[in-house]
């Protein structure tokens, strides 16, 4: 009887981390379809918005300015996943890629691990 017991629990703990991981996974899987700005848990609080304020190609990275006024140098690496939100098009978001930042356009960034030291983990651009 307790062996069961104790097999039961090991089931429902192993059950729990499997069920948070693919939560955790789906959020990066269906980034591409969320619009900018509208992330559950990382618009505003993990991510930046701004305007592309310029974009240097060789050393892949990007400054934006933001609301307020501020400016922050952003390092884009080839693992980072960049999306086009045509929403206000009514059109599919989809990949994008470097050659599509442009000075002026409006775009969110999330951190790797949410910290502001670390390259982009995904850059979502507005195309209007």
């Amino acid at each position: 009887m307790k062996i069961k017991i104790r097999q039961i629990k090991q089931v429902i703990i192993l059950s729990i981390f499997c069920w948070i991981s693919i939560d955790l996974s789906a959020q990066t899987m269906t980034e591409i379809y969320i619009p900018l700005g509208q992330s559950p848990g990382v618009s505003g609080k993990y991510s930046l918005i701004g305007r592309v304020e310029s974009f240097n190609m060789i050393d892949s990275s990007m400054t934006i300015m933001m609301n307020a006024g501020n400016r922050k140098k952003m390092v884009i690496t080839s693992a980072c996943d960049i999306y086009l939100d045509k929403s206000k098009l009514r059109l599919s978001n989809k990949k994008g890629y470097c050659a599509d930042i442009k000075k002026g356009l409006l775009v969110e960034a999330k951190y790797i691990d949410n910290r502001s030291d670390r390259p982009i983990e995904w850059l979502k651009i507005q195309i209007e």
